[in-house]
């Protein structure tokens, strides 16, 4: 049959291999659609560890599981950041996890080992991330990304510990 034969072989058109510079475009293509979603998702991150900061300030005796909380979505801001070109976010996520996770430990061991400046140390981290997803802080942030990150990066280092 003349017409079964010519499916057969649109079939075959439709499933050949694809080069990598094809590969490639589509992968840009739809790296490229997901950056511009990034901000909404981040937002979405900063709103959760926003609240889960609230938490942790209004009830003491669960604060080992708010920070907790905090360094599992902070994980994944670091994550993402830099895929998207926010590695700002990336660097911020970084300190809010490594913060987060060594008081949620200290906690566990020590109960009531944090004090006013933990908690103000996650609120200046989550208010540095609304500020570079607020106002599109890419790649370096240029003069407001070094002028935001300055002193963090005094207070909790620069990146890789320099």
């Amino acid at each position: 049959m003349k017409i079964a034969d010519d499916e057969r072989e649109a079939g075959k058109a439709a499933a050949a291999p694809l080069d990598e510079a094809e590969m490639l475009r589509r992968a840009e293509a739809a790296v490229a659609a997901l950056k511009e979603q990034y901000p909404a998702w981040a937002e979405g991150h900063i709103a959760d560890l926003a609240a889960s900061a609230g938490k942790a300030r209004a009830d003491p005796a669960a604060r080992p599981a708010h920070f907790a909380a905090i360094a599992d979505v902070a994980h994944d801001v670091k994550g993402e950041g830099a895929t998207y070109d926010y590695p700002l976010m990336t660097e911020l996520g970084h300190m809010l996890h490594a913060h987060a996770a060594a008081l949620a430990g200290r906690l566990e061991a020590e109960p009531g080992a944090c004090d006013e400046d933990a908690l103000d140390a996650v609120d200046l981290l989550v208010a540095a991330m609304r500020r570079v997803i607020g106002e599109r802080l890419e790649n370096d942030g240029g003069a407001e990304g070094a002028a935001l990150m300055a002193p963090i990066r005094d207070r909790f280092g620069a990146p890789g510990g320099a």
